[in-house]
């Protein structure tokens, strides 16, 4: 739990992340990071069919929740030098003088989708007669590359999606390279945003899979958000996801949610009209793949008024693709990671910074 300068505390109720069912943990496309105390959230989705794009996914994440590079990026030539230190950092992590690795990969390169937001605190009042009161409404901010989005619920109902507000607008949109030569045409494809927030606001930011399947729900008259608020465990998550993709309402890929909330007052959220985790155990029967993604390993971090006690669950440690030369870290779990690559780029930055 972290304090807004206005003193409204940000809670962080979720951060859910399901494999694609068949799969371990070492092929998890997804990526997330964040900073409750920068009030910075970030998340990713790798192609899968790219190379090493798990790396590029989590190196992307990283970057911008050290960076922040929200008020900066004005035209495609500031997105162009952001990206820079973030694709050596990627290049860096990977032992491309393996004989198992072909050195053309580094050439062809990773994609990812990429959404980060933060909030902003109110202007500062200024003292100053003559000059104009300043706006003291809090505000959020955010940019994205790809179909992974944030829905902002306010009063039980959906005020803003971004980048994408119709679930007929997920189609194959532009991704952002660890090649720089084939990020040419990456700032038609970049959306940015700002709204005002209140307490009580409900964030949820989710990649594709999921994001449509969200606003489907929407357009056909339903909440979804209530079906996610209810979700408060992993195993319920990861039950919820298989009955989705059971029943044909979700690809198989994989999935990564994050939900945090303005103030730490309960918010009134009307419970969903239908129980999609209580059909699950049906759907096991008929389909072994929704039971293998059970079985998967999933991260969680969860921080609530109800339990302010951190709860953790990790991958068992277990060696990154052979070929890879990971970060040093003591265990899988992806804070670990994050912050192993996040070191890397911020010395990368600073290194720039001296050459400069």
């Amino acid at each position: 739990m972290a304090l807004l300068v206005n003193k409204t505390e940000l809670l962080l109720k979720a951060a859910f992340q399901v494999l694609k069912a068949g799969s371990n943990e070492n092929d998890c496309n997804n990526a997330y990071d964040y900073s409750l105390e920068e009030q910075r959230f970030a998340i990713a989705d790798g192609w899968a069919e790219s190379f090493f794009s798990h790396l590029w996914a989590k190196t992307l994440v990283t970057g911008l929740v050290a960076t922040a590079p929200f008020q900066f990026l004005e035209s495609e030539q500031d997105l162009v030098e952001w990206l820079e230190p973030i694709q050596t950092a990627w290049r860096k992590i990977i032992e491309w003088e393996s004989p198992q690795i072909d050195s053309n990969q580094a050439e062809i390169g990773a994609f990812s989708t990429l959404l980060g937001m933060q909030l902003l605190a109110p202007e500062p009042v200024s003292l100053l007669p003559e000059t104009k009161p300043a706006d003291e409404q809090m505000r959020w901010q955010a940019i994205a590359v790809g179909n992974s989005c944030v829905f902002q619920i306010r009063r039980d109902h959906l005020n803003y999606a971004f980048p994408l507000s119709r679930s007929d607008q997920f189609n194959n949109s532009m991704l952002i390279s660890s090649v720089a030569s084939k990020n040419q045409q990456i700032w038609r494809q970049f959306h940015e945003c700002q709204e005002i927030c209140y307490e009580t606001d409900l964030f949820f930011l989710m990649t594709s899979s999921l994001a449509k399947w969200f606003l489907l729900e929407y357009e056909a008259g339903r909440k979804p958000w209530a079906e996610l608020y209810y979700l408060e465990s992993q195993n319920k998550f990861q039950s919820f996801i298989a009955s989705l993709r059971n029943s044909g309402q979700i690809l198989n890929n994989d999935v990564t949610l994050l939900t945090f909330q303005l103030g730490k007052d309960e918010i009134s959220i009307s419970p969903p009209s239908h129980n999609t985790v209580d059909n699950f155990d049906r759907g096991l029967i008929n389909n072994p793949l929704a039971a293998d993604s059970q079985k998967t390993t999933s991260f969680l971090l969860k921080e609530s008024s109800k339990n302010k006690d951190r709860e953790v669950e990790t991958a068992k440690d277990k060696p990154m693709q052979q070929g890879i030369k990971p970060p040093q870290f003591n265990s899988l779990d992806q804070p670990s990671v994050l912050k192993q690559i996040g070191k890397s780029i911020i010395g990368l930055l600073g290194k720039k910074e001296n050459e400069e």
